[in-house]
């Protein structure tokens, strides 16, 4: 039983964010920390400028000690809200996608409500 209850729990924590490890270069040689975010920056609804999360331009100058120096987790905190802050599952969750958040309209360290396993105040359920 035991063993069940720990795989149950793991599955049911969100992921990490991958920002930084998945770089993408767009066709106008700007490069994107994540090609998810910058694009999710872009909709109307964003409260986030695409700049701040491009690194520079491989056409026009060297990138990688840009690259090298950006740190996302530096500059936003994902799970900083009450409903990350009081789960007994903060500590191995990886808070979820900030992307999504931000194609929302919602604001980096918001709540991954599309994933998020903990039943939110209408009682909606990301994950079986």
């Amino acid at each position: 039983m035991g063993r069940h209850r720990t795989l149950l729990s793991h599955r049911a924590s969100l992921a990490g964010c991958d920002i930084g490890k998945l770089i993408y270069v767009f066709a106008d040689g700007a490069l994107a920390v994540c090609p998810y975010i910058v694009f999710a920056s872009r909709t109307p609804q964003s409260q986030y400028n695409d700049a701040e999360f491009l690194v520079g331009n491989i056409l026009e100058n060297e990138v990688g000690p840009a690259l090298d120096a950006y740190d996302f987790h530096g500059r936003y905190a994902v799970g900083a809200n009450t409903k990350c802050g009081g789960c007994g599952m903060n500590s191995q969750c990886g808070k979820g996608c900030p992307a999504a958040v931000i194609s929302r309209g919602g604001r980096i360290g918001d709540v991954d409500d599309e994933q998020c396993p903990v039943p939110g105040e209408r009682g909606r359920r990301g994950l079986p």
